[in-house]
């Protein structure tokens, strides 16, 4: 199953995919863009079979989003579109009289580890995994603190609590924080 990922932090993007692992998904089927342009582009020469989004900044760029209904129609008639921003997707499907599939029972704070749990149940109907095989069991606390900065994208907070350097001097050098332990992203730092 090919899956494209459009979310504008990059940081939460590498860690959807990082996550997305640990929920048994094929990373390699999983192409991540950070706009709604790149995403179109995308879409222009490749066929997916879902795309996730977390459809931010919905008032602003309500017109790009419509742009893409009329020239994409069948990912949306079809329902092979996900987001987890209920607000974002029910003022789409007001304006655009599409259907967004929005997975059940995410939270407000949208964790990153129930947000890939309801999104790999719903990528694989009929492999309902036992609850001690949730991606919340498998990750460690570590992890999980981490990830669920990562859905918030602040990256000074992550890097924060892998290197336990002050969050302000980080804020002030995070390239040189990420620098630091020889890594190129955060998704690498995941793993120090």
């Amino acid at each position: 199953m090919k899956i494209i990922i459009m979310e504008n932090d990059i940081y939460s993007a590498e860690g959807l995919k990082f996550l997305s692992g640990r929920c048994g998904l094929i990373t390699e089927e999983i192409e991540i863009v950070t706009s709604i342009h790149a995403l179109k582009d995308s879409l222009s020469h490749t066929k997916f079979d879902r795309i996730i989004t977390r459809i931010q900044g919905c008032d602003e760029n309500i017109g790009d989003w419509l742009g893409l209904l009329a020239d994409f129609p069948t990912y949306f008639a079809q329902e092979k579109v996900i987001t987890w921003e209920p607000t974002g997707s029910k003022r789409l499907t007001l304006l655009s009289g599409k259907t967004f599939i929005t997975p059940k029972n995410i939270d407000k704070n949208g964790r990153i580890a129930d947000i890939l749990h309801q999104i790999s149940l719903f990528l694989m109907p009929g492999k309902i995994p036992s609850e001690a095989n949730t991606p919340s069991a498998k990750l460690s606390m570590k992890e999980m603190k981490i990830l669920s900065m990562l859905c918030t994208g602040d990256t000074p907070k992550i890097i924060s609590a892998l290197t336990k350097m002050p969050v302000k001097t980080i804020s002030l050098h995070k390239t040189r924080a990420i620098k630091k332990f020889g890594v190129k992203n955060l998704t690498e730092l995941l793993f120090y």
